[in-house]
């Protein structure tokens, strides 16, 4: 990587349902060798995620169960 790149580097911040959490770890790896980005990790219970998120915690992205993401969505 060169260091203009390294500079451009991102974190980024994922917050998760425990569930996914092994598949999204592989595909995090995968995304950082190609990119460069680091991605961070919080991963929780379904009722600790939505918690997080009803307390305005800020996150990149969010990956959550279709019927909780309905909810967010209202």
């Amino acid at each position: 990587m060169s260091v203009a790149g390294m500079a451009a580097a991102a974190e980024v911040r994922v917050l998760g349902v425990d569930v996914v959490e092994q598949a999204v770890r592989d595909l995090a790896a995968d995304f950082a060798k190609e990119t460069g980005h680091r991605v961070v990790f919080t991963i929780a219970s379904p009722a600790v995620v939505m918690k997080k998120i009803a307390a305005n915690e800020t996150h990149d992205a969010v990956i959550v169960s279709e019927p909780d993401m309905d909810q967010l969505d209202k």
